[in-house]
């Protein structure tokens, strides 16, 4: 009898699978198997706990569960493949931002061992950690410089090059320190567009990290358009003095231009 039920959740299990498959879904809530399966809600959750068993379902939080495809198996769990389907599923806004973004513009050099995921205020989400998932708080959640990505995994939001600029400096800790951001930076200079940049930086909350971006676009060799859209910018907004990096004492050089102490020697080698 034993065995007869196993292989009746095993049979359901496959036949849930093959929904999912058949529409491209690969997150789905207790209530989605249900209207699958057209069983009572404690049937369900056996089959899908079986499905969990077998490791062919991730659970993800309470009453929602994804697929795990078996070309996952070896290299582990690609949570970017729903992240996106997550966000819509808890109505929350997001967009792939820090060294996740610049990965996708080829500026990390290092492949970054989270997905950075920005969001407009903090969220409880317990499986965060053990699915690759570290989440940043932007209260001034961004209305532009949102680009929509197609990958392989579906539509994804992410961060514009000109936002990605902003959005390192500011979270300089959680971006690798201000050595790898100047890295990145000067690698994404040339996709910087004046147009995009002035409208993210007259927006930006933090006047700071602006100031930092002028001087290191111009440390970097940035066009004379782009430096003088941050000049005019920062006059609008007004300057005060701002260490380059934002964790280290406020001793060093001082630059006029942008107002900034360079308070670090930058580790950025030529060759990268």
């Amino acid at each position: 009898m034993i065995s007869g039920i196993y292989d009746i959740h095993n049979k359901k299990g496959e036949k849930l699978l093959d929904a999912l498959l058949a529409e491209a879904k690969s997150l789905f809530s207790l209530e989605d198997a249900q209207k699958k399966l057209g069983l009572p809600k404690n049937y369900v959750v056996k089959i899908i706990s079986n499905l969990v068993k077998k490791k062919q379902v991730l659970r993800i939080s309470q009453g929602l569960y994804a697929y795990f495809p078996p070309t996952e198996k070896k290299s582990g769990f690609n949570v970017s493949r729903i992240i996106g389907q997550i966000m819509e599923h808890r109505h929350t806004p997001y967009y792939v931002g820090l060294l996740s973004a610049a990965d996708y513009y080829g500026a990390a050099h290092q492949k970054p061992q989270r997905l950075q995921i920005m969001i407009p205020q903090q969220i409880s989400f317990a499986k965060a950690k053990e699915l690759g998932i570290s989440f940043h708080v932007q209260k001034h959640f961004p209305k532009t410089g949102l680009a929509q990505i197609k990958t392989p995994q579906g539509y994804l939001w992410y961060s514009s090059p000109e936002l990605l600029a902003l959005d390192l400096l500011n979270y300089e800790k959680a971006s690798g320190g201000i050595d790898n951001v100047a890295i990145i930076i000067r690698e994404i200079r040339p996709l910087l567009k004046n147009k995009s940049l002035r409208a993210m930086a007259l927006d930006y909350p933090v006047r700071a990290v602006v100031q930092k971006l002028g001087y290191l676009l111009e440390l970097f060799g940035a066009q004379d358009l782009l430096l003088q859209c941050l000049q005019r910018i920062i006059k609008k907004r007004g300057a005060s003095v701002v260490g380059l990096s934002s964790p280290l004492p406020k001793k060093g050089s001082f630059n006029a231009k942008w107002s900034v102490l360079v308070n670090t020697t930058l580790e950025v080698s030529d060759d990268l």
